[in-house]
């Protein structure tokens, strides 16, 4: 990004593909609407041959809080709407501030591609499958490792904190993704070996953002989402209790 002179910034994963109409398509379609940023619908590609199609039925305009929005609306097991930098093509003065966060190991491009948003004019979706995503189940963002699960819940703190975001419609949405994250970030966290400065300091912020949850569930969908975010956490809890309270006896009995 330092070295770039070009018009236009386009990223491509290093195990995904194009179409060969992508670029061509992309640089017509943000000439033709006066755009910011090009963004096409992708296949989920498990190996050359099963390809799955990830797009919306038309094309769509967008603002950048409006793009953000929708993401965040769609399901999680449905999601045709991406948030990565992957897929896209944006105009160069849009990156000329924005670098990405060396210290997160995923989400470093959503948070850079949210920095972006905050600069976008219009965006222009298409339901155009050219950018072919390859789907590994041994990629950093399907590893459960500490640093990812660390990495998933920092990335909603900083848009939680990021005062563009506070200002904007979809805060509520980034809120309540954060504090769903922290929770299952805790939840997941205790099934690891960790340090006790680590998780007391987890400890400190669980309990409020649950409290937070519910408030946000209360005002969407009232009682009934209420009852759904008890209902889904309490399994999981119950589970990392029981794992955690047998890691402490195994370690009475050595």
């Amino acid at each position: 990004l330092d070295f770039c002179h070009g018009d236009y910034i386009s990223f491509v994963d290093s195990d995904d593909w194009l179409e060969k109409d992508f670029i061509a398509m992309a640089l017509e379609t943000i000439q033709e609407y006066d755009a910011d940023i090009y963004a096409s619908g992708f296949y989920r590609a498990y190996n050359s041959v099963k390809k799955i199609p990830c797009t919306l039925d038309q094309y769509k305009v967008y603002d950048g809080v409006g793009f953000l929005d929708d993401f965040l609306t769609q399901p999680v097991s449905k999601q045709l709407i991406c948030w990565c930098v992957w897929g896209k093509v944006f105009r160069r003065h849009l990156w000329s501030e924005v670098r990405f966060n060396k210290n997160l190991k995923i989400g470093e491009d959503a948070l850079a591609l949210c920095d972006v948003l905050k600069l976008s004019r219009k965006i222009i979706y298409t339901n155009h499958l050219n950018y072919n995503y390859y789907y590994r189940v041994t990629s950093a963002i399907n590893t459960k490792s500490i640093k990812n699960i660390k990495d998933a819940n920092l990335l909603f703190k900083l848009l939680y904190t990021d005062s563009f975001w506070k200002n904007s419609k979809v805060f509520n949405k980034i809120a309540n993704k954060y504090y769903v994250s922290t929770v299952y970030s805790f939840l997941q966290l205790t099934m690891q070996p960790l340090e006790p400065q680590f998780m007391r300091s987890m400890q400190a912020t669980i309990y409020k953002n649950i409290i937070m949850i519910l408030k946000a569930e209360w005002k969407v969908q009232g009682l009934y989402g209420i009852l759904k975010t008890v209902f889904a956490c309490f399994p999981i809890g119950v589970i990392s209790y029981i794992m955690n309270c047998s890691r402490k006896c195994s370690k009475c009995f050595k």
